[in-house]
């Protein structure tokens, strides 16, 4: 015996009209649905991938002890037209410290050009110990976000800089900087 049939006998079976309206109305929906083919749609293949560049060792910087900033890495990236790419969130790693015995704090500020893209503030140890810390790009705006989630063509610059200030009358100094990047081309 069939399916159909079988499902045809059970059907007749039935004495609520509720019920087989509601099954039949199942059935029919049901056998549209074998018929809609739903597939994942495949990513374009990724041609080539960076790998994490590091660039560095940045050489020992200090801050003036007014307060103001300092540069103490960068990392230019020139992507050349035709070439669709996303940027990975960078890292980067130094050794900094602070000369206050009381305060040992720093503030880094990461930039891609000339948009600030986030900001941290560091702890090191008193009297000017060396203190050697990593971090991940923050990101604290909506810029930043747009630009790592977007897929960009090139032709296309991205300089990433690094500052770094204490407070007035303190000095920080950064060295052995290293910056940890890439790019995804396809």
């Amino acid at each position: 015996m069939s399916t159909l049939s079988k499902i045809s006998q059970r059907i007749t079976t039935v004495k609520n009209w509720k019920l087989k309206a509601s099954v039949l109305c199942l059935l029919s929906l049901s056998a549209l649905l074998v018929f809609v083919d739903v597939r994942a749609a495949t990513p374009p293949p990724l041609s080539y991938i960076t790998p994490f560049v590091t660039r560095g060792a940045f050489p020992k910087v200090c801050s003036p002890s007014d307060g103001s900033d300092v540069l103490i890495a960068f990392s230019p990236w020139n992507v050349s037209a035709s070439h669709s790419f996303t940027f990975l969130l960078p890292t980067f790693t130094s050794t900094f410290n602070v000369s206050s015995s009381t305060n040992p704090s720093y503030t880094i500020e990461t930039y891609g050009n000339t948009t600030r893209w986030g900001s941290y503030t560091g702890y090191a140890q008193p009297n000017g110990l060396l203190t050697t810390t990593t971090y991940g790009l923050k990101v604290d705006n909506y810029y930043t976000l747009s630009f790592f989630s977007a897929r960009r063509t090139g032709p296309y610059f991205l300089n990433f800089t690094i500052e770094v200030s204490t407070a007035p009358g303190q000095i920080v100094c950064a060295q052995n900087t290293y910056i940890d990047a890439g790019v995804i081309y396809s």
